[in-house]
């Protein structure tokens, strides 16, 4: 063979050897990219679930403490209103025992100077 042709055959077996050197870099990049995507994504999703987590048990104890709040003031609503109505009742049971006494007491004094 010719010097020419052995230096064709091997610029060519050199160039396919670059070649497949540059499809197996590529292949790893991409391989690589791939890899860390996953990962980050992943970790990503963590830290978005984490966060959502986060999120729900805030609202849960809001919730939670706004729900108490509201029954401590209807209780406490409650309380007061029905403690107005018994201090209302006991009032009213005052005044009519006054009103009896006083009543009584006037009968028993007509009653006495009569006699």
């Amino acid at each position: 063979m010719s010097t020419q042709k052995e230096s064709r055959k091997l610029m060519a077996r050199g160039r396919q050897h670059e070649e497949h050197l540059k499809e197996n870099i590529l292949s790893r990049a991409i391989e690589e990219v791939e890899t860390h995507t996953i990962e980050d994504t992943t970790e990503q999703a963590r830290e978005l679930l984490t966060r959502d987590r986060q999120q729900d048990e805030h609202l849960k104890e809001n919730i939670l403490s706004r729900a108490i709040e509201e029954v401590e003031t209807h209780t406490i609503e409650g309380t007061t209103e029905q403690s107005r109505e018994l201090l209302t009742r006991d009032r009213q049971q005052d005044e009519h025992l006054e009103e009896n006494m006083l009543k009584r007491t006037t009968e028993e004094i007509g009653v006495r100077e009569e006699k």
